[in-house]
């Protein structure tokens, strides 16, 4: 069983790997990863993943729907925030 870093710094990997992912996408992801919990999900907000990935509000959201057909990520909106959930991690 791999430990939580050695899944993040995979999931990391994988993702800047991905020739199915356009730059921007990958951005996304990476901010995601970078704020990943252990059990595979981010609650980083929209304003960070702006600043993390240098794009604007709705560059992030295509970004997302991009991310959630491409990689299957999962995310659970609510007026609050918004989690986002690699459904890879669990297979890790």
């Amino acid at each position: 069983m791999l430990t939580f870093q050695e899944k993040r710094e995979f999931l990391l990997a994988a993702l800047i790997r991905s020739e199915r992912l356009g730059t921007s996408e990958k951005m996304v992801a990476i901010a995601l990863a970078f704020r990943v919990d252990s059990d595979g999900s981010s609650n980083i907000t929209t304003r960070e993943i702006m600043a993390l990935a240098s794009l604007s509000r709705q560059g992030v959201q295509n970004c997302i729907h991009g991310l959630e057909d491409k990689i299957d990520l999962i995310v659970s909106r609510t007026p609050a925030k918004n989690t986002y959930q690699f459904r890879q991690w669990s297979g890790l």
